[in-house]
């Protein structure tokens, strides 16, 4: 999905004093002791925000955890202020006023709803909302304003059909659906009123509670149930917030005339009984009973044999006819895609999907000049790495370059539901495409991250806008699940039909009114995180560097010397390989070459190196970072960062790895000469992983690259809960301080990979030599220097005993020479 922000805007909102602190990511930073604080039993907020072109004023309004405005105050639009908050607010939004008190652009952060984290294979929820006031619609309405064309999406509505149900609230067709009946109409209600109007509401799948038994019977009168929920009359709540009787209307649909409905299959339709089962008959009752809303019918089929493409994707295997449950369909330059997250290739099989089919479908979309947005839709969120990978690069032609993330992709997002909660849970940091879940659709709510006991606090739905520069935005609207919610006891006793206001005695469901808690939504936008310049070079300030000279320890016959070091007129260094001689006592030849290492060091930031790489036989250069060696500081006890090493031609070698090295549970060794000794170290991910890999062409390897590592901290408020390392190639750092495409700033960065240290160790520790635990080796690594070194040989040499032997000689026509132009380092906003 296109990630953007409007004006160049960066907001960082701290939440201090008496009240909760959040801090949900880079954005959002607790001040220190040191800042002032009130006494009143205040929260103290600093706001820090670039205003927006044309803003004159900034009011602030305060939201209790109802939604009702209980503060409001307006000051000028300047880069840093600081307001005072009654405690009770929970919700603070940011209106930019132009000179005519229009509204230009609005923030809306949740001071009490925890977003979800790194953990895992990591998330991504920066809880930033900015809203374009660019036609006549007031910005609370809707985070889509502008846009040329807008969907919406939710699943997971099915519930416990409440006991009793003493106001006569549902009939019994409303009852048999099995559906949160009020939620349900209020989801429907809300996107009614958006403006521009959602052409499309994707129903992602678990409408209806799984049947007990195989077969049709239970899933029949579920859905031919649901088709006849009914809409209601007056709303309950007036703009008082003051109660009024409910009344159904006698006649008329829930469903809407002026929306199209596109029915996805859930595991709740398509499986049956705890443990999944797939349903044979489901699909057909599904098609059946929701041919209304079934917008395809190109899917698999038992029949077809799609190719794999060239890819090692496993045959599809369909074992009845899916034609109309993964589908696709066109709207003007849009293609949608529905999958059946539980396509059935048998009865013990569920989770299955037909990968074969989605690359055909998404490669014949890719090069479908005609198409300019894919958008793919399901029920499970991503579980398949190939899946995900099929959706970054529709294109790729050989499993290696599947794993490399196209930048061109049409596929905008990938819309599922299954986790009763909103969330931008990625699969893979690497890639680029944007999985949103939005399955809070009104199914009793998960917890609010796997890690904790609060039940997560909205219902709602997600929105997606094309702009008129065919940019996309999307965001989450939700509701306040009732507040006694939050109560675990209550929370138990309540069936998860109950929402919206009134005593925790209520025990059916009721319409959340539009007037009463006002929309909160959350965008996903481009990471707030700046970065501060500390430290560059071009190589002419020899005091920043020392030019090392020692034998290699590892298994590289090389000797690094200072002759083999040459300084460039007008910046930069040349690393050459050039002589040899015979050492008598290891009874071998070791040849002569150059190696670096910065005086400056920094703990946490982003580093850069610009070189030329030379890539040939035997050669192995490398750019990485070290900690300090010496005393107790034994390699890699202080951590090594490698961010760029490779070896051999390219012919027999184009990649290069990234990766980090630690120390292991070993003993530590006291001097080098021990390397060949007990596993003292360990590369995470493993060395032997394609996970480390980017392959480049040969006329790649002959230009100038910028490779760089963005090492930092994740915290939830004070706590740190991950350290992060994220591998970038040819990016730059703007004038504004953020992370840009160093070729062409108006494309995404090229982000290689994203380790989370959490989840490294805990792969590394399911096999041997294991390591010790993330928080020892966040403790444990040091400030890291620059490293720039070109070795021969290694382990990875298959004729390392050719260079022991002296029988090669390094070419003199520069081949095998490394120039490294610059080295830079800043610093994060978020990790000062």
């Amino acid at each position: 999905m296109t990630k953007r922000t409007v004006a160049g805007a960066l907001l960082a909102i701290t939440f201090c004093g008496c009240g909760q602190s959040s801090s949900s990511n880079a954005t959002f930073q607790n001040q220190t002791q040191s800042q002032s604080q009130s006494t009143d039993n205040t929260y103290s907020v600093r706001i820090v925000s670039q205003p927006p072109e044309g803003a004159v004023q900034l009011r602030t309004i305060g939201s209790d955890v109802e939604g009702d405005p209980i503060h409001t105050s307006t000051q000028p639009a300047v880069t840093s202020l600081t307001v005072q908050l009654p405690p009770e607010v929970t919700t603070l939004r940011l209106d930019y006023l132009g000179a005519g008190n229009e509204v230009i652009a609005t923030y809306v952060q949740s001071a009490n709803n925890e977003q979800e984290h790194d953990f895992r294979e990591g998330i991504l929820d920066p809880p930033l909302v900015l809203l374009k006031n660019q036609v006549q619609a007031r910005a609370e309405d809707n985070p889509i304003i502008g846009a040329k064309f807008a969907f919406a999406f939710f699943g997971c509505n099915e519930a416990k059909v409440p006991d009793e149900d003493e106001e006569g609230q549902l009939n019994q067709n409303e009852r048999d659906s099995t559906a949160n009946v009020a939620q349900l109409r209020q989801h429907l209600a809300d996107i009614g009123t958006l403006q521009p109007k959602p052409k499309y509401v994707f129903l992602c799948g678990d409408l209806v509670q799984k049947p007990t038994q195989a077969g049709t019977a239970e899933l029949e009168k579920e859905l031919t149930a649901w088709h006849k929920i009914r809409a209601y009359g007056p709303i309950i709540v007036n703009s008082s917030g003051v109660e009024e009787t409910v009344t159904p209307a006698p006649d008329g649909s829930v469903f809407p005339t002026d929306m199209q409905l596109v029915a996805v299959p859930g595991h709740h339709e398509m499986c049956y009984g705890d443990e999944d089962k797939p349903n044979l008959q489901a699909g057909e009752v599904f098609t059946t009973q929701m041919a209304a809303y079934i917008r395809g019918n190109d899917g698999p089929k038992p029949s077809d044999a799609p190719g794999d493409g060239g890819l090692e994707l496993p045959p599809d295997n369909v074992a009845r006819d899916e034609s109309r449950l993964s589908y696709t369909f066109r709207d003007g330059d849009n293609l949608f895609m529905v999958v059946n997250t539980d396509t059935y290739t048998g009865p013990d099989a569920s989770g299955s999907l037909p990968l074969r089919w989605i690359r055909q479908k998404l490669n014949a979309a890719q090069q479908d000049a005609n198409v300019k947005h894919i958008f793919v839709f399901g029920h499970r969120p991503i579980e398949s790495l190939t899946f995900y990978r099929l959706l970054n690069n529709p294109l790729a032609t050989t499993a290696a370059n599947l794993k490399i993330t196209d930048p061109n992709t049409k596929v905008r997002g990938y819309f599922c539901a299954h986790q009763h909660r909103m969330s931008t849970l990625q699969p893979d940091l690497n890639g680029t495409v944007q999985q949103l879940i939005s399955g809070s659709g009104g199914s009793q709510p998960d917890t609010t991250t796997p890690d904790s006991s609060e039940p997560y606090p909205w219902f709602g739905f997600g929105l997606v806008g094309i702009n008129q520069n065919d940019t996309v935005d999307s965001a989450f609207i939700g509701r306040n699940v009732h507040r006694h919610w939050a109560d675990q006891e209550a929370f138990k006793q309540r069936g998860p039909n109950i929402s919206g206001p009134g005593p925790v005695e209520a025990k059916t469901p009721k319409l959340v009114a539009r007037l009463f808690p006002k929309l909160l939504s959350y965008l996903r936008a481009e990471a707030s995180v700046t970065y501060t310049s500390t430290f560059e070079s071009d190589f002419s300030q020899n005091s920043d560097w020392q030019t090392e000279e020692f034998r290699d320890p590892a298994s590289s016959p090389v000797e690094y010397k200072k002759e083999n070091v040459e300084h460039l007129a007008g910046g930069g260094v040349r690393l050459k390989v050039a002589g040899k001689h015979y050492s008598e006592s290891k009874k071998q030849y070791y040849y002569y070459s150059g190696r670096m290492r910065s005086n400056f060091r920094q703990k946490y930031g982003l580093f850069l190196w610009h070189a030329t790489v030379p890539k040939g036989k035997h050669i192995w250069p490398a750019l990485w970072t070290a900690g300090s060696v010496g005393g107790n500081d034994i390699w890699p006890r202080t951590g090594e960062i490698d961010v760029m090493e490779t070896i051999l031609s390219v012919a027999d070698r184009p990649d290069f790895t990234s990766r980090i090295m630690t120390r292991t549970n070993q003993a530590d060794f006291p001097n080098y000469s021990d390397y060949q000794g007990n596993p003292w170290y360990a590369s995470l991910p493993r060395d032997d992983s394609e996970e480390i890999k980017t392959k480049l062409s040969a006329a790649d390897w002959s230009q100038p690259h910028t490779f760089a590592v963005d090492w930092y901290q994740v915290k939830t408020g004070e706590a740190v809960t991950d350290v992060r390392y994220d591998f970038y190639l040819d990016v730059k750092v703007d004038a504004q301080g953020r992370l840009v495409n160093a070729l062409d700033e108006s494309q995404p960065v090229n982000r290689l990979h994203s380790y989370s240290l959490r989840s490294l160790v805990s792969n590394q520790n399911q096999g041997k030599p294991k390591v010790p635990s993330w928080e020892t080796i966040m403790s444990e690594w040091s400030k890291q220097a620059f490293v720039i070194n070109v070795a021969v040989g290694g382990a990875w040499d298959p004729k390392l005993n050719e260079l022991k032997k002296g029988e090669w000689e390094p070419p003199t026509d520069g081949s095998t020479d490394m120039t490294v132009n610059w080295v830079k380092c800043y610093q994060r906003s978020d990790n000062p």
